[in-house]
């Protein structure tokens, strides 16, 4: 990268890059073809879809959390926890739950989940929860939750395993479980933590707000909840509203308060209904991509309908695109868009300038950068290196041609992905 870049720049991208790293978790039938649409096409650097059919996994919140919170604690930390000599504190806690002095239950429940602590067991009168770890994670630096799920009153061997191998850095000092997502019933939530876990609060919404001249996304819905021995539990309302747009499990965010100050609780997996509102092809995107590309020749710049390695500056903006329309609960030919200008801002980038229009959205202008044609694939930027910004009137001939004139936040985490791994 040529020109100087912040050090909350350099976080952002940071984030984006071990996000995009952990493309390794499993797959499965995708949970949200609406946004799986995107995901197809940049899955190698900036999401991840996993799971048996419906589950989509912030994998932000399990790649950056060491980095993250060996940062706020001090360099020790980080190493400490890379040594295997800081294991997870949930492992020292004693089991919790009102069903922890249920012999032949908790014998039953451990001989579901082999070669597990079992750290939490629970019958909160709808549903049964039991939530273990891996017994051996002391000896390193992170750990794997898997939990078992039933009806009220189930047996042991009724429950389902509701999540498997979940993994999370050692170093974190809480754990969430977060139930379905659907319009079928109440959603359990479970957030486990020290005894100095005083609350947690969720919201269940986010909302794009304008903001001294810049452009910032407010959670709504939030609701605080008390935490007893170290554990908060409640159940959530069915969200068949906002089910409709999948917003109620992309954008839904925890944050736990230990003593006096927050930290990020979202839990390391999103679970979403199997069924959606439609079914969005890449075909939808083709609009937009065209419109670049043909601003990019009008402009001398040789550009192809899609990049070979998905990371050209149509890509890019169709991905920005895809953010708008899943923020705001749409299709993308219900979003407005229109590219004011395109160039190329260095010999390995492409820039655009582009103007949005959503429901519910103050309209907003975005500087999207992309792989220039020929340059090597390791000078692509990503997202977390395109701005957004309120919607500004723009000199005739006279466009902002670089992020500097250009100014606003980062994409990544004012629409983008990364919503969904911080609050």
């Amino acid at each position: 990268m040529k020109a100087t870049t912040s050090i909350e720049a350099i976080e952002v991208a940071l984030r984006g890059e071990l996000n995009a790293r952990a493309v390794g978790l499993r797959f499965g039938r995708p949970p949200v073809p609406r946004i799986v649409a995107a995901a197809r096409r940049d899955r190698t650097r900036r999401r991840t879809y996993a799971g048996t059919g419906f589950v989509l996994v912030a994998a932000l919140i399990a790649a950056a959390a060491p980095a993250i919170l060996g940062a706020a604690r001090g360099p020790g930390a980080a190493s400490a926890a890379a040594r295997g000599d800081d294991p997870s504190p949930l492992q020292s806690v004693a089991p919790r739950g009102n069903l922890v002095r249920n012999i032949a239950f908790m014998h039953a429940a451990q001989e579901r989940l082999p070669g597990d602590k079992v750290l939490y067991a629970n019958d909160d009168g709808t549903h049964t929860i039991v939530i273990g770890t891996e017994a051996d994670a002391t000896r390193r630096s992170s750990a794997e939750f898997r939990t078992l799920l039933g009806n009220h009153r189930a047996s042991a061997s009724q429950l389902e395993t509701a999540v498997d191998d979940v993994g999370l850095s050692g170093d974190v000092k809480t754990y969430a479980f977060v139930g379905e997502f659907s319009d079928n019933g109440r959603i359990p939530l479970v957030v486990l933590g020290p005894a100095d876990l005083t609350s947690v609060e969720y919201a269940t919404g986010i909302k794009l707000t304008e903001q001294y001249g810049r452009l910032v996304p407010v959670r709504t819905g939030v609701t605080r909840i008390a935490a007893s021995n170290g554990v908060a539990e409640t159940e959530l309302a069915d969200t068949t509203a906002l089910d409709t747009s999948s917003n109620s499990g992309l954008y839904f965010a925890l944050r736990a308060k230990l003593g006096y100050e927050y930290v990020c609780a979202n839990s390391a997996i999103r679970v979403l209904p199997a069924t959606t509102a439609g079914n969005i092809e890449d075909a939808d995107y083709d609009p937009i991509r065209a419109t670049v590309v043909a601003k990019g020749k009008a402009a001398g710049i040789p550009m192809a309908l899609r990049g070979p390695s998905s990371n050209a500056l149509a890509d890019n903006v169709a991905l920005v695109l895809s953010d708008v329309a899943n923020f705001a609960g749409v299709t993308p030919g219900q979003v407005t868009a229109h590219i004011a200008w395109v160039g190329r801002e260095t010999p390995e980038w492409d820039s655009a300038l582009a103007e949005f229009s959503a429901p519910g959205f103050p309209p907003f202008q975005a500087f999207i950068r992309g792989l220039a044609s020929g340059a090597p694939a390791n000078d692509s930027p990503t997202l977390a290196q395109s701005f957004v910004r309120p919607s500004k009137p723009l000199i005739p001939g006279q466009p902002p041609t670089t992020a500097a004139a250009f100014g606003g936040t980062p994409e990544f985490t004012t629409i983008g992905a990364g919503l969904s791994g911080h609050w």
